[in-house]
């Protein structure tokens, strides 16, 4: 396990470590993370496919096309627009069949369903600690250590260094082993620590009462926003899928960066609103419901939501659409704002 500052870390430092020629495929709906550090002709990107089921034999077709030598699939475990699973088990098995090897994007899954690399049989999996509850700026790439010591180190300096002498004309450096290798500089021990707390403190509460608890509240959040005029949730699948507690939506005739404005300042609740850094994913996914503008709304479920939290959303999303916001609110820097907003700021930020 090499400690890194987030998945987009983890991914870039696998991409680094990946050796020459390598082909690289993925589906196009990834993350940004996911999806744009691999780099050159073997990279192969797979359309969205229509159901889960699809995206097994469009693997296999794609590592059919890859020419000889070293494989690796990329695949997202939960997606971070829709939240819904992606096959990773049996996409795991066809590109064992050809030979290759397969990283997992966990960073989306990890903390709402339990995430075991000997089961899924995947090589290499990414998370961040942030979307575990812990602080940012800590993160792990977790797998074999083969290519990733065979790579010159993704960052130089103290830590990253067995032995370095002075030749006269130049430097003799002898790199350490991994996972010191790639974790030059002073580490983020408080971060790293954190990740292990809260990886601890998820697996005491349960999974088994963490899964139920989110499904109910996921269950309770869709059939509200069917209530809502005008709204469609995006899926990437047809049919309804097993997805965990993320539903991202647009509601027609309505901009999604001013209602996520209104929903924040005068219902005091907190959406995304956006591409998500999956920007070919969601706009895929704006064209099937003729969205106006390239922009959507996610609403994210996670351990501290309650039932309360759902029916607030749900009912300030019916008033907003049906009423209007009941401020006014302008664009600066692209966002929208309410103007002219006089009301005093909480005590301890105008400290």
């Amino acid at each position: 396990m090499v400690f890194t500052r987030n998945t987009t870390d983890a991914l870039n430092l696998l991409a680094k470590s990946l050796p020459r020629r390598t082909s690289v495929v993925l589906f196009d709906t990834e993350h940004h993370a996911a999806l744009l550090p691999w780099r050159g002709p073997n990279v192969r990107r797979i359309q969205t496919p229509e159901s889960v089921a699809a995206a097994v034999p469009a693997l296999e077709a794609a590592l059919k096309l890859c020419p000889e030598g070293p494989r690796l699939v990329v695949v997202t475990g939960a997606s971070n627009v829709t939240g819904e699973l992606w096959p990773v088990a049996e996409l795991a098995q066809v590109a064992r069949r050809f030979g290759a090897r397969i990283a997992l994007d966990a960073a989306q899954l990890a903390p709402h369903r339990p995430v075991d690399i000997k089961a899924l049989d995947v090589d290499y999996a990414v998370l961040s600690g942030h979307k575990l509850y812990a602080p940012y700026g800590a993160g792990a790439l977790i797998g074999r250590a083969d290519w990733l010591q065979a790579a010159e180190p993704y960052l130089v300096g103290g830590g990253a260094t067995k032995s370095v002498v002075d030749w006269g004309d130049h430097l003799g450096v002898a790199w350490s082993a991994v996972p010191e290798r790639h974790e030059a500089g002073s580490p983020n021990v408080v971060g790293v620590h954190a990740l292990a707390a809260a990886c601890d403190t998820i697996t005491r509460h349960g999974w088994d009462r963490i899964v139920a608890h989110e499904q109910a509240l996921l269950t309770r959040l869709r059939e509200g926003l069917k209530t809502v005029p005008g709204l469609h949730e995006l899926a990437i699948f047809q049919g309804d899928n097993d997805r965990v507690g993320v539903v991202s939506f647009t509601v027609h005739g309505h901009e999604a960066g001013l209602i996520a404005a209104a929903l924040s300042a005068e219902y005091g609740i907190g959406v995304r609103d956006g591409a998500f850094c999956a920007h070919v994913a969601t706009r895929r996914l704006l064209e099937r419901v003729e969205a106006t503008e390239q922009r959507a709304l996610r609403a994210s479920l996670g351990l501290g939501s309650t039932v309360e939290h759902v029916d607030r959303l749900v009912t300030a999303l019916r008033e907003l659409v049906t009423n209007g916001p009941k401020w006014t609110y302008v664009q600066e820097d692209g966002r929208w704002v309410p103007a002219d907003d006089n009301r005093p700021l909480p005590p301890f930020v105008a400290a």
